[in-house]
C-alpha cells in the first residue's frame, strides 16, 4: 500500500481548484485507508483539517480559503460523526463540501455565489 500522502495531496490540489478529487487511478482500498486514518469514528482529525486548509490556501496562491463550518449551513447532513463540513471560498464562488471516509470521499453539496467568508 502506498503512502496516504498521495490521497491527501490530491484532495488539497482539487480543493485549491474548487473541484473534488479524482481517484479513478488510485486503488479504492488505498483511498479508504487514507481517509480512515484522518476520519476515525470519534470525528475528523482537526490537526489534519488545519493542514489541509493551509495546503489549499498555499496551492491556490491565497485565492481559495477552506474552513470547517457548522453542518446546519448544509442543505442536508450525512449521518455519522466522521464527516467534515467544509466551505471552500473564492472571490467568485463558495462551495459547501462534505469530506469523510466514504466513496467518493468529497462531495460538493451546494454552490453559492461570491465569497461567503466575510458574511460570517
Amino acid at each position: 500500500m502506498k503512502s496516504n500522502g498521495l490521497v491527501y495531496r490530491r484532495i488539497a490540489d482539487a480543493f485549491s481548484q474548487l473541484q473534488v478529487p479524482d481517484f479513478q487511478d488510485v486503488d479504492d482500498d488505498e483511498v479508504s485507508h487514507a481517509m480512515l486514518a484522518v476520519f476515525p469514528f470519534a470525528g475528523p482529525d482537526l490537526n489534519w483539517l488545519a493542514w489541509l486548509a493551509n495546503e489549499v490556501l498555499t496551492r491556490s496562491g491565497d485565492a481559495v480559503e477552506m474552513r470547517v463550518v457548522d453542518q446546519t449551513v448544509f442543505p442536508f447532513q450525512i449521518k455519522g460523526p466522521s464527516v467534515a463540513y467544509l466551505e471552500l471560498s473564492h472571490a467568485a464562488v463558495t462551495l459547501l463540501v462534505s469530506l469523510g471516509p466514504f466513496s467518493p470521499p468529497a462531495r460538493i453539496e451546494a454552490r453559492l455565489p461570491g465569497s461567503q467568508m466575510e458574511n460570517r
